[in-house]
C-alpha cells in the first residue's frame, strides 16, 4: 500500500463551513434563488461588505463601488486588467503570493519587486520601494497579513507606502483576505485610514479564509472611484457577468451573523501556530519567523544549500507536500511554505517527516 501524502503546503482550512452559513444557503435554494441575479449583486450583501469595513476600520465606502467576483483570485486578474496594459508594471513584495503572478502574465503585466527583510520580521524599507518603481508602474500591491510569511505591515510601513504612492501618483491594491486572522492582540492597520489613501486604494477581499469557505468562490473588489468601477464592470460583463445569488445570501449571513465561529477557528489556528513554531525551532539548520497573521510558516533552510524545488521534491518522496519558496519570488528561494490550517495529526506527522529528511541531509 502506497504511503499517504500529507499535504500541509496549501491554504485549505480543515474546518467545515459554519452551520448558519450552510443553512442560509439551503434556505436560499428553497426560496428559488437559482436563476440569474442582478449583475451588481444583492444590495444586502454589498451593504454588509461596506458595513464590515466601516465597523472594523472606520472607512466609509460606497456600496455602488463594490464588484462581486467568483473568488478573490478573479479579483486580482480584474484589477490588474483595469489598471494596466501589456508592458505596464505593478510593484509587489518579494516574496509574494504566487497567485498574483499568473494574472499578471496573462495580461502582459511585469511585476517589479520590493524586497522584504527577513532579518527584520519581513519588513520593508521606503528606499527599496522607490527602487522598484519605473515610469510604467501603475500600482503597489500589498497583502496584509501576508502570504507566505504571515507578517503584518506596521503603520510606519503603510505611511511610507502611502507617501510614495502620492509622490508618484500610484494606486494601492490591498489584498485583505487574511485580515480576520491575526494573533497576539496585534491591531492591524488599514492603509485607507491614512490621509488621501482611500481615494487611491483598491480593496480585494472575500470570505474564503475567515469562514472556511474556500470552495464557495466568492470575493469582492471595492473601487476608489467611478473610473475604476466602470473598468471593472466592463471586465465583469465580458467574463462571468453575474455571481450566484444563493451564495451571496450565504455570504451575507457570514458577514452579518454570529462571529463566534471566526473567533473559535482563530483560537485553534493560534494553538497550531504555537505548536508548529516549536517544532520548527527543534529542527537543526532551520530558522523561522513567528507569523503574526494568516496561517503560514516560511522557514529558511539555506544552511542546507539546496534549492527549494529540489528539497520539496525530496520531501514529497518522503511523504509530505509543501510549497517551494521559489514560487513566491527570488527572495523565497531557500524557503518553503507550510500552512497550519490542517489537522494536528497531519501537521505533527508532516513536520516529523521534514525534520527527519533534513537530519539525514546533515547541513
Amino acid at each position: 500500500m502506497s504511503q499517504k501524502l500529507l499535504k500541509i503546503g496549501g491554504g485549505e482550512p480543515a474546518f467545515k463551513t459554519p452551520p448558519h452559513i450552510i443553512d442560509a444557503m439551503k434556505k436560499a435554494l428553497d426560496d428559488d434563488f437559482t436563476h440569474y441575479g442582478n449583475p451588481e449583486g444583492l444590495p444586502e450583501f454589498r451593504n454588509a461588505i461596506i458595513n464590515r469595513y466601516s465597523k472594523r476600520y472606520g472607512t466609509q465606502f460606497n456600496p455602488d463601488n463594490v464588484t462581486l467576483t467568483p473568488g478573490s483570485s478573479m479579483g486580482i486578474f480584474m484589477v490588474a486588467k483595469a489598471l494596466c496594459g501589456p508592458g505596464d508594471q505593478i510593484a509587489t513584495m518579494n516574496p509574494c503570493f504566487f497567485g498574483y503572478l499568473s494574472p499578471f502574465k496573462e495580461i502582459g503585466v511585469n511585476p517589479t519587486w520590493i524586497p522584504r527583510n527577513e532579518s527584520e520580521d519581513w519588513s520593508i524599507h521606503a528606499s527599496d520601494i522607490e527602487k522598484a518603481l519605473t515610469p510604467r508602474t501603475k500600482a503597489i500591491l500589498l497583502c496584509n497579513p501576508d502570504n507566505p510569511t504571515g507578517a503584518i505591515l506596521k503603520k510606519s510601513d503603510l505611511k511610507s507606502i502611502a507617501e510614495i504612492a502620492e509622490k508618484h501618483d500610484l494606486y494601492i491594491i490591498t489584498d485583505d483576505i487574511y485580515d480576520e486572522i491575526v494573533y497576539d492582540n496585534v491591531k492591524i492597520e488599514h492603509i485607507t485610514t491614512l490621509p488621501n489613501m482611500k481615494e487611491r486604494t483598491i480593496v480585494l477581499n472575500g470570505v474564503s479564509k475567515a469562514y472556511a469557505m474556500t470552495g464557495w468562490r466568492m470575493g469582492y473588489i471595492i473601487a476608489p472611484n467611478e473610473k475604476i468601477q466602470r473598468a471593472l464592470t466592463d471586465i465583469q460583463q465580458a467574463t462571468y457577468f453575474v455571481t450566484n445569488p444563493a451564495i451571496q445570501i450565504a455570504c451575507t449571513a457570514a458577514l452579518t451573523g454570529p462571529q463566534d465561529c471566526v473567533k473559535s477557528m482563530l483560537n485553534e489556528y493560534d494553538k497550531k501556530r504555537r505548536m508548529v513554531y516549536d517544532l520548527y525551532n527543534d529542527m537543526r539548520g532551520v530558522t523561522v519567523t513567528k507569523p503574526l497573521g494568516a496561517f503560514y510558516f516560511f522557514p529558511n533552510f539555506s544552511s542546507y544549500k539546496i534549492k527549494s524545488t529540489e528539497l520539496t521534491q525530496k520531501l514529497r518522496e518522503a511523504g509530505v507536500s509543501v510549497t517551494p519558496g521559489a514560487m513566491f519570488g527570488s527572495n523565497g528561494e531557500y524557503h518553503f511554505r507550510t500552512a497550519y490550517c490542517q489537522s494536528d495529526e497531519d501537521l505533527t506527522q508532516g513536520l516529523a517527516i521534514i525534520k527527519k529528511t533534513l537530519q539525514d541531509m546533515k547541513p
